[in-house]
């Protein structure tokens, strides 16, 4: 599978739930790309070692010029870079939080999920264990990610994880 991640989702991933080694891991599986626009805006505020970001692989600028009009001609956003690619791309799925980019994907028919679909994702997989989900949800609820309701129940269900295990041993 094809990931194309957004600047929110790369810093989600990377610095609020610090999953370098488990998307490093993921990345063998899958192909995770970044456009050059996306690693600038990490880079240009990055609170973790800088190397993080090379678990991605980086794609050149690809503009879908459709697009233009719905981000008022503004080319610079990461997520204007992100959907251009995935909408050129069938098989590729774009990682994107906001609801203005989630909103257009599904106006052109762009398979997206977002960083807790990945963290889903990854745990489904096999990649995160008890452990990393306790803690990814303690940093997601100790950070200043937002997260809806439904989100917030939704990582509850991830996370759950570790209570299903508990509840299914013998006494």
């Amino acid at each position: 599978m094809k990931y194309i991640f957004d600047t929110s989702s790369v810093i989600v991933l990377l610095e609020i739930c610090q999953l370098k080694k488990q998307l490093r891991a993921f990345s063998v599986r899958h192909c995770i790309y970044i456009p050059d626009k996306v690693r600038q805006e990490f880079l240009e505020g990055c609170k973790i070692e800088r190397e993080a970001i090379d678990i991605f692989s980086i794609i050149p600028p690809n503009v879908d010029n459709e697009l233009l009009r719905y981000f008022i001609k503004n080319a610079s956003s990461g997520e204007f870079w992100a959907i251009s690619y995935a909408k050129n791309e069938k098989d590729c799925i774009c990682v994107i939080d906001e609801g203005f980019g989630r909103n257009l994907c599904d106006f052109f028919k762009i398979r997206h999920i977002g960083s807790i679909g990945i963290i889903n994702e990854m745990k489904i997989q096999g990649f995160l264990s008890e452990e990393d989900l306790t803690d990814i949800r303690a940093r997601i609820i100790n950070s200043k990610f937002y997260l809806s309701k439904r989100l917030l129940k939704k990582l509850d269900e991830i996370c759950a994880f570790k209570n299903a295990f508990q509840q299914k041993k013998v006494p």
